[in-house]
């Protein structure tokens, strides 16, 4: 009998502590494995446009403001991975509303840019040469040109 007093005893203290353990879980527009130890994770997400904004690297859960990408800017989903993944390049798309008196026109420049995944910083910008690809020596190529 007091082997299951006991055995019921502990069982509701282990349930109890369980359950009332809150979970933060953080909730992210989108999140994109980089490598086994970082993903790239957007903050935002903007229907509107179809583009997201404020983006991330989240390292051993940490997350790492990406420097040098002004968090006005929006970006697609898709990114091009190093294939040493220590680099990738993201879309970095400008893209808003202008105002003129009573009239309003909406803008777009798109380019991208190149970022460090340990340092979580832009690296290199890039207007026209978006289309390229990286090498087998983790070189980014636009036209048989080595940009970076």
């Amino acid at each position: 009998m007091i082997k299951k007093l006991f055995l019921l005893t502990i069982c509701s203290l282990l349930s109890n502590f369980l359950f009332s353990q809150k979970k933060i879980l953080a909730k992210y527009a989108l999140s994109q494995k980089i490598s086994s130890d970082y993903e790239l994770v957007f903050l935002k997400y903007n229907k509107n446009y179809n583009l997201y904004s404020n983006p991330r690297i989240l390292h051993k859960g940490k997350l790492k403001l990406v420097s040098g990408f002004d968090e006005s800017n929006y970006s697609g989903a898709k990114i091009k991975i190093s294939k040493n993944k220590k680099y990738f390049v993201l879309d970095n798309i400008i893209k808003g509303y202008a105002y003129v008196q009573n009239d309003s026109v909406l803008h777009e420049n798109y380019n991208c840019v190149i970022i460090d995944i340990k340092k979580s910083k832009i690296v290199y910008r890039m207007q026209s040469d978006c289309g390229g690809k990286w090498n087998k020596k983790n070189q980014w190529v636009y036209k048989n040109e080595i940009l970076f």
